[in-house]
């Protein structure tokens, strides 16, 4: 705890409370009121539930953009189901179809259908139209 305002950077350099803390929930909740206000919070939380997987945008482009949100809003709450019904429940229906399966299954599903169509975009710049999914063999059973 002695150490931790030599981990600080930029304006939390700047900013040391003024009270002597003890306790890691105590800095972080410090932390997050200062830096991190409940309007802020508010509309970083909106932007999440309000996800929509764009008609020119990829599956792996969604979940990029999906995680990404989900990291700037530290304090959401989302439980893990609750992230895998809001990111599905978004997603096209086309995209949508693939990943009717119970919520182990579904999140092994997006992160091998993720990083295949993140492979396949930049094995194929350029030659594939933004927007279609291209899925192997392997990808279809798995989908299933």
């Amino acid at each position: 705890m002695r150490l931790f305002p030599f981990s600080l950077a930029r304006k939390a350099n700047e900013w040391h409370p003024n009270q002597s803390l003890t306790r890691w929930k105590d800095v972080e909740e410090i932390l997050l009121q200062r830096f991190f206000p409940i309007s802020r919070y508010i509309k970083a939380k909106s932007k999440i539930y309000m996800l929509r997987q764009g008609a020119e945008e990829s599956f792996c482009e969604t979940w990029e953009r999906f995680k990404r949100m989900l990291r700037k809003c530290p304090n959401h709450g989302f439980e893990d189901i609750a992230q895998l019904s809001i990111f599905i429940n978004d997603l096209r229906s086309d995209t949508k179809m693939l990943l009717d399966a119970d919520a182990d299954q579904a999140t092994r599903i997006i992160e091998a259908l993720a990083t295949t169509n993140y492979q396949a975009q930049h094995d194929r710049q350029g030659h594939q139209k933004r927007g279609i999914l291209e899925f192997n063999t392997a990808n279809a059973l798995l989908a299933k």
